[in-house]
């Protein structure tokens, strides 16, 4: 109970970016399993670890930590407890993967974690697609990416998992806004920001913001006052990047964080003057320059 106990909060505070609490209850979890070798339970801690630091941009040690899980999950007997932590590690591994541009790798090493999977609602699903859509949207391919996107929405719905949930569905919002379907939009969207609220989980907020500024900066662009989605967007763009630029100022190589931040530096670049107003709100949404 105490390993598992660990094993929950670990990863808990993986997906909240906490980082000493991840490093915390691993090692907590691992001190405990030097009683019962489990090589299952091991290689579960063993992925955490990865993660940690993934997180902290020590890839090298990353992949270290999951190749060793990796290894340990495919010599045990495929129960269905196996496959989850396998597909785990697939998963993390590719976004390993693709934090360094390495996007062929990537996208292979999701294929295989949603082949074990099977297309079913399970446990952590969600985030393979996720994170395979990412790294499609990434590559421009945006036709796969809105695919991956809508299967991870409606595994979520299915399975009523909320990790992930938020990027998915903000997501398919994007994808929705850009067809101009904006009644469907403005749903996903505030799917997106309640599920936000619940979990307030960073990268998926860093995620949401770069929607809404995306889809802020459409309806600004078209005038779109009466759009449904106007009353989920009530900053400008500006202010969705630097909110978004602030939420993960301390993980790197997150693609929407730079890219947030990218936009940022490109619109502060081609103002000529700048008025109070631009440069502090009463919201507190400070330029990050």
């Amino acid at each position: 109970m105490l390993i598992r106990a660990c094993y929950l909060l670990a990863s808990s505070a993986l997906y909240r970016q906490a980082t000493e609490q991840v490093e915390r209850y691993t090692a907590t979890g691992m001190r405990l399993l030097e009683r019962t070798r489990d090589p299952v339970q091991q290689a579960q801690f063993q992925r955490l670890r990865g993660g940690l630091f993934c997180l902290q941009g020590a890839y090298d040690k990353s992949r270290y930590y999951l190749l060793e899980a990796m290894d340990a999950l495919r010599g045990q007997p495929r129960s269905t407890a196996v496959r989850l932590q396998l597909a785990a590690v697939y998963c993390d591994y590719g976004r390993v993967c693709r934090q360094r541009l390495e996007y062929a790798d990537a996208c292979s090493y999701y294929k295989r974690a949603l082949s074990l999977l099977e297309d079913l609602p399970w446990p952590g699903g969600v985030w393979v697609y996720v994170h395979y859509g990412r790294a499609a949207f990434a590559l421009e391919d945006h036709p796969r990416a809105r695919e991956l996107f809508q299967h991870g929405y409606d595994n979520a719905k299915v399975s009523g998992e909320l990790w992930g949930r938020t990027a998915a569905a903000a997501y398919t919002a994007y994808y929705q806004a850009m067809e101009g379907d904006y009644e469907r939009a403005a749903v996903s969207l505030a799917d997106a920001q309640s599920c936000q609220q619940r979990l307030n989980s960073p990268l998926e907020g860093v995620i949401l913001h770069f929607v809404s500024m995306h889809i802020r900066s459409r309806l600004d662009l078209e005038q779109r006052t009466g759009s449904p989605l106007a009353p989920l967007l009530t900053y400008s763009p500006e202010s969705y990047a630097r909110q978004g630029v602030r939420l993960l100022s301390s993980v790197p190589s997150v693609f929407e964080a730079e890219q947030l931040s990218q936009s940022l530096r490109n619109g502060i670049a081609t103002q000529q003057r700048y008025r109070a107003s631009e440069l502090y709100s009463k919201n507190k949404h400070f330029m990050a320059e």
